[in-house]
């Protein structure tokens, strides 16, 4: 004990710094610590104003703009439009996803999402694995229905992480059906059903449907073979022989290479179903579709390739 006094009264000075140091790099610390709480919530509480100030209370921003991003033309923001999106997002957020699916048209549902599990598994688990805010803006308005652009952001008031960089986006499209709005989403924008047909040597193409996106155009086609042999609607020898045209002319590719042989083959008295994509984007104010032309329908397939006869190609242009 002597030995700690006199210790002490040796280095006293010295002891005395290092305490007062140690106490004023405890309030630094301090001070510190509370001054990037005040900032943290300062910049949660400038979020909550600006959300506030043009949102809703699940965490919707709605462009002010009267006019579509990509037309220009005049758009009218419907409430019905806005509030059914906010629906479908606050259902994901709280985990309601048969409800969000039960959002979707019947059009959707078949060409992307055939089953909730599909839905939960390739867009909610996706785009909800985390709370989220969004933004809307307005893109096309055609007839009933209304294409917005969706922004997802992190819901920072929930997270509070106001640094996230975790955004995604697509387009979603408020469209009626049964006289009740449901959704497009996944940036697909809706189907035209068109029932337009041609037969030639026993070989009838329909066109049953156009389902549009934003990025191109698939086709619903049925080919019903009657003929004696095996036929395929294209040999994919030529790129240029299956394609969209419009009003003035312009073709649109088909994208056959996502189409295996077997996909495109009809065997005699045999029905198929074939969906195929073209390199159309969706734009309401574009010219309309005129037709589809399918130059290298090979109706002795078999004998074609086998090498035994020449290619028998017959074209159909079928008005849309």
């Amino acid at each position: 004990m002597h030995k700690l006094i006199k210790l002490y009264n040796e280095n006293r000075f010295v002891i005395i710094v290092i305490i007062i140091m140690i106490a004023l790099g405890i309030i630094v610390l301090q001070t510190l610590n509370k001054l990037a709480g005040e900032e943290r919530k300062a910049k949660l509480e400038n979020i909550a104003k600006e959300t506030n100030s043009s949102t809703s209370s699940q965490g919707t921003t709605i462009s002010d703009a009267n006019t579509s991003a990509i037309t220009g033309e005049k758009v009218k923001n419907s409430m019905a439009n806005t509030e059914i999106i906010k629906q479908f997002v606050k259902y994901c957020n709280e985990g309601q996803v048969e409800n969000a699916y039960n959002m979707l048209t019947d059009d959707c549902k078949e060409c992307i999402y055939p089953s909730l599990e599909r839905f939960k598994t390739m867009y909610y688990d996706k785009v909800f694995k985390i709370n989220r805010m969004y933004s809307l803006e307005n893109w096309y308005v055609e007839g009933s229905s209304a294409t917005y652009y969706i922004k997802y952001t992190e819901d920072v008031m929930a997270s509070g992480n106001t640094q996230s960089k975790n955004n995604m986006s697509d387009y979603i499209t408020v469209t009626k059906q049964q006289m009740t709005n449901c959704l497009n989403i996944n940036s697909y924008v809706g189907a035209k059903t068109i029932n337009k047909s041609q037969i030639q040597n026993g070989i009838n193409i329909e066109i049953k449907k156009i389902h549009m996106y934003m990025d191109y155009t698939i086709l619903d086609l049925k080919v019903r073979n009657l003929s004696s042999e095996t036929i395929i609607v294209d040999t994919k020898e030529n790129q240029e022989t299956l394609y969209l045209y419009d009003l003035k002319g312009v073709k649109y590719t088909a994208f056959l290479n996502e189409n295996s042989t077997e996909e495109l083959k009809a065997n005699k008295n045999m029905e198929i179903k074939i969906s195929i994509k073209f390199n159309k984007r969706y734009n309401p104010t574009s010219r309309d579709l005129s037709g589809l032309v399918l130059k290298d329908v090979v109706a002795n397939y078999e004998k074609y390739i086998e090498k035994t006869e020449d290619k028998k190609a017959i074209k159909f242009n079928i008005s849309i």
